[in-house]
């Protein structure tokens, strides 16, 4: 019965420091972006346009980032 209990909270363990953690600086820096920024757009996508959103809100950010790196738009100058 412990053995169970003790899988079961390596396994939530782990799961939440994977996907808090280190997921956001994966996809932050392939995106070119913050990893705070990264778990925000991956949070906001999911909770607005489900698992789609969740990939595809950082890559929208690094996106307008880029944009505003080359100065095709101005964000907070």
């Amino acid at each position: 019965m412990y053995c169970v209990l003790w899988i079961d909270f390596f396994y939530y363990f782990f799961g939440t420091v994977v996907r808090n953690i280190i997921e956001p600086k994966l996809v932050g820096k392939q995106v070119g972006l913050h990893p705070v920024l990264t778990l925000a757009g991956m949070l906001l996508g999911l909770r607005f346009a489900g698992f789609i959103g969740m990939l595809g809100v950082p890559f929208l950010l690094a996106f307008i980032k880029k944009l505003n790196d080359k100065g095709m738009i101005h964000l907070l100058h």
